[in-house]
């Protein structure tokens, strides 16, 4: 478009409605479908991780789970999100939803860092022991590796984001 005198400043052309773009004839941006594969594994890692045991007490036989403890609700919560924007990234329509779980993917993991430093102290103040004679379960180491698979796989959908939109 120009005009008699000369072509159109940037600041006089039309102004865009909340959503539209500018024709660049580039692609749209939209996460990797093939990552929301591992978003849905990571998802279910990290729930299935906040059920079963995070601390072993072999002199007790007792075994706390995360969701018993307190601590694995914030799981699975992070675990239903995973599942969600893999399921969005899937579906070619998770560039939100991959931020979001990168965010609390990142919080998680460095919760889950944190536990695995304080339960064994935790738990052993809570049945007067000492820290050596409680130990991490599979479920904290789980729910870690979740966390940090949906990282990874959040970061792989936003990086590799030059897939079209559905319904193109």
């Amino acid at each position: 478009m120009s005009r008699a005198f000369g072509p159109v400043e940037p600041w006089e052309q039309e102004v865009l409605g909340y959503g539209e773009r500018l024709p660049t004839g580039s692609r749209a941006d939209v996460p990797d479908p093939a990552t929301g594969g591992p978003l849905i594994v990571a998802g279910l890692l990290t729930g299935f991780g906040a059920v079963i045991p995070w601390a072993h007490i072999p002199s007790l036989s007792l075994s706390p789970t995360g969701v018993g403890m307190g601590l694995g609700w914030a799981y699975v919560f992070s675990a239903i999100l995973a599942l969600v924007a893999g399921g969005f990234v899937l579906a070619r329509r998770g560039t939100a939803a991959a931020v979001l779980a990168l965010v609390v993917g990142a919080l998680e993991f460095i919760f889950s860092v944190l536990a695995a430093a304080s339960i064994p102290v935790d738990q052993a103040a809570l049945h007067n022991l000492t820290p050596t004679d409680v130990s991490i379960g599979a479920g904290l180491w789980l729910a870690m590796g979740g966390t940090a698979l949906t990282l990874l796989a959040a970061s792989l959908a936003l990086a590799r984001r030059n897939t079209e939109p559905a319904g193109r």
